[in-house]
């Protein structure tokens, strides 16, 4: 097996993001209209339905140009196969209406890294492309001068449905995938567990 590599994004990658990004979810094809655009929309300003692929694809296009986008693809044979966004929390818009929910209790948004989505293409789950986006995730958050790193996977193991795949339930990554790299539990909102690391001494 050919090894693997991971770059964090930059302008020049750009291309590459996005069309991995348009073909990564062959089991779950609604979502190849994302782009990784969700967090960065507030829905009471901007709803998220009324949003087409061609203005994500674009918005996102935008953001990475500008350095205003963040996270770590991952590469095989000169192919992009994985894509993990993590950046810092203010820069999410949509985690600033999470953060007003009853019940998130959140370090200071100022000094949080979020993982907010993970994708690895079919042919290569199950080989170690997740944990190793998320070491370079957690490493690209401790540069951007983060002090903890923030994620949300599921608090049950994700069950298939009529309308999305367990795969694409997984987007958040795996509880076991975060605590094997060292993330602590803190407490659950909804359906989901937020997991930290503290990246930098307090």
């Amino acid at each position: 097996m050919s090894s693997l590599t991971v770059r964090a994004l930059a302008p020049e990658l750009s291309d590459d993001a996005l069309d991995f990004l348009a073909t990564a979810f062959p089991d779950n094809p609604r979502w190849a209209t994302c782009f990784c655009c969700h967090y960065h929309v507030r829905e009471s300003e901007d709803p998220w339905a009324e949003r087409t692929g061609e203005m994500n694809r674009s918005m996102k296009a935008d953001l990475i140009q500008q350095g205003k986008a963040f996270g770590v693809l991952a590469y095989r044979d000169g192919q992009v196969v994985g894509w993990c966004h993590a950046a810092p929390q203010l820069t999410l818009k949509r985690l600033e209406e999470y953060r007003e929910e009853p019940g998130f209790r959140g370090a200071d948004a100022a000094d949080v890294g979020s993982i907010v989505c993970l994708v690895v293409a079919p042919g290569e789950r199950g080989r170690g492309v997740g944990s190793k986006l998320v070491a370079a995730a957690t490493d690209l958050l401790r540069d951007l001068g983060m002090t903890w790193a923030e994620a949300y996977p599921l608090s049950q193991p994700p069950i298939a449905t009529a309308s999305l795949s367990r795969e694409a339930r997984s987007y958040h990554g795996s509880l076991a995938m975060f605590e094997r790299a060292g993330f602590e539990r803190q407490y659950e909102i909804d359906d989901m567990l937020v997991v930290r690391l503290r990246l930098s001494p307090g």
